[in-house]
Order: C-alpha cells, then sequence, then structure tokens
C-alpha cells in the first residue's frame, strides 16, 4: 500500500513518530505500507513533477492538519496536492487532533466528522491513526462483502436465509451486468481506437496524391507521432478496464462461494490449466502492431523528406 503523507512542515516531527509510531506497533505488517511524504530540509528544485508522480501511483492521500492545534493559514502547494489528489480520485483521509473540531482555512471547506462536505474526505482523529491503518491492511473482500450481521463467526457454519440468498442473487445479478456493460465500452474503445488508426495510415496513401514529397513527408511525420501516442493512450486504457474487471470479479467470485455454484472461478481454473488465452491479453496486441506502423510512418516521413532535399 502506497501512501502519499500532505503536511505541513513546521508539524514534521510530529508526523514522523506517529507514521514511527504505527510502523512500531505493526511490525513486520510495516512492510506492507509505504509512506511518502517531503522533508522540509530538502528542495527539490522539480519537486511538482515528483510529487504528481507519487500521488498517481498511491493508494491514498494522508492530510495532517491542526495538530498543534491552531488554525492553519492556507498554503499553496498543500492545495496544489489536494487538486492531485482529487484529480486522480484518490481517497484522501484528514487526521487532526479533534476531528470533531472545524478544520483549517487550508480545504476551504469544514471536514468536521458531522458535516463532510466533500464526499471524497473523510476525518479521522489523530488518536486513530494506528487503528486506521491495522484495518487498511486487513482488509479483503472476504471478510468484508457481507454486512456484519451477515458475515461468519469464526468456528460456526455459515447460514443463509433462503430471502437472504434471493437478495444476494438479485445484487450477484447486477455485478455481472455491469461486468458486462465494462467489458462493452472496453470494446467500444478498442473499435473506436482501431478505426482512428487504420483512418490515419489510410491517409499516408491519399496524401501522395498531393504530388508533393513535402506534404507527404509532413503528413506522415504527424500521423505516425498520432498513431504512437494514441496507442499509448490505447493501452492504458485497456490496462484500467481491466483492474476495473479484476476488482468486479472478486466481489462475483466471493459472492459465488455464498451461491450453489463457483461458475466463473471453475471457468477462469479450466482456462488456465489448460492454457486459454482471455481476450484482454489478445486485445493488448492491437495498441503494439499499431505503434510499428506510427514508427515506420515516422521512418518513411524521413525518407521521403531526405529524397525531397536531394531534388530540391
Amino acid at each position: 500500500m502506497n501512501v502519499y503523507v500532505v503536511y505541513r512542515f513546521d508539524e514534521c516531527e510530529i508526523v514522523k513518530a506517529k507514521i514511527q509510531e504505527l510502523k512500531d506497533e505493526l511490525g513486520e505488517d510495516a512492510k506492507k505500507i509505504s509512506f511518502f511524504y517531503f522533508e522540509p530540509n530538502r528542495k527539490a528544485k522539480f519537486w511538482h513533477k515528483r510529487a504528481k508522480r507519487k500521488i498517481k501511483n498511491s493508494n491514498m492521500v494522508v492530510v495532517f492538519d491542526n495538530l498543534d492545534g491552531e488554525c492553519t493559514h492556507s498554503l499553496k502547494h498543500i492545495k496544489w496536492e489536494l487538486r492531485m489528489a482529487e484529480k486522480y480520485r484518490k481517497r484522501i483521509f484528514i487526521f487532526k487532533k479533534h476531528a470533531d473540531t472545524y478544520s483549517s482555512m487550508l480545504y476551504e471547506k469544514d471536514y468536521s466528522e458531522h458535516e463532510i462536505n466533500h464526499l471524497r474526505y473523510k476525518t479521522k482523529d489523530l488518536r486513530d491513526f494506528t487503528a486506521f491503518f491495522k484495518g487498511e491492511i486487513s482488509w479483503n473482500v472476504e471478510n468484508y462483502l457481507l454486512h456484519p450481521h451477515y458475515r461468519q463467526a469464526e468456528g460456526e457454519k455459515s447460514e443463509t436465509l433462503p430471502q437472504d440468498k434471493s437478495l444476494l442473487l438479485q445484487q450477484y445479478s447486477i455485478m455481472i451486468d455491469t461486468s458486462e456493460k465494462l467489458m462493452e465500452r472496453r470494446q467500444a474503445t478498442v473499435n473506436l481506437y482501431i478505426t482512428i488508426c487504420t483512418a490515419l495510415i489510410a491517409f499516408i496513401g491519399a496524401s501522395f496524391g498531393f504530388d508533393s514529397l513535402l506534404v507527404s513527408s509532413i503528413i506522415s511525420l504527424l500521423s505516425g507521432i498520432i498513431i504512437i501516442i494514441l496507442c499509448l493512450n490505447w493501452r492504458a486504457a485497456l490496462n484500467a478496464y481491466e483492474l476495473n474487471n479484476q476488482g468486479k470479479f472478486a466481489v462475483i467470485n466471493e459472492i459465488e462461494k455464498h451461491l450453489p455454484a463457483d461458475m466463473f472461478d471453475c471457468e477462469y481454473r479450466y482456462n488456465t490449466l489448460n492454457g486459454i488465452r482471455s481476450y484482454s491479453a489478445r486485445e493488448k496486441i492491437l495498441p503494439v502492431i499499431f505503434m510499428f506502423f506510427g514508427v515506420a510512418l515516422i521512418i518513411l516521413s524521413a525518407i521521403l523528406f531526405i529524397i525531397y532535399w536531394k531534388f530540391l
């Protein structure tokens, strides 16, 4: 778990002590959490670029606020970090000395425990810092899918009432439906990228109708660059769809444990044992193929420009 830490530099020692206290409490489990924060005595020249990358790769953003009991005045760099956290849709947790007090003017909103104005922000008491992360690293779908009064107690046999099974089956159907819609959107995305890349490649052939090697060279260069950028975005989109679908199937497979048949889990195991590759694995080859076309077009552009220059 990667955690990006936002704090005031004058509260650095308090923050470091709290993180160290957590690590000591967790013992070996401390290796499961990685905290990133800037040191006050280190002035990174391009800190925005580094911070943006760390926020993007983090699982959550933790903000230490009002630790000394005083109101924090507006700090430009912290506001920027929070905007980046919102941009990348990260979970944001505000840890304060007293969670029921008003937040500082730094966030331009009230984040008290009883009145949270931003759905992505949660206010926590600083005293619950260790307990919060203990819960985070122990979280899993198997133990937290069902609501507490439906969960199986340790050593007891799980018994689900017929009406509860009916509701569970309805929720299962909803998850299957959302998974199918996600795959439909993924296929639509693939078709869109294929259409655009194919059109750009076809446009190169049409460019030779201008009877100008310079024009053809420029069009080939621009088309090649655009295709490469599109392919990079294409692969990123496919990875995002795959990760989203993995989350959905983790829930689906867990629900199946409370139903008569483990359909999707058995299908996955059968395909794995028999070397059957998923469709998503084959889809990822397409961006690579078109990327080679993009590189080829850039090389073609260079050749056409050299020919044009020699016969100028």
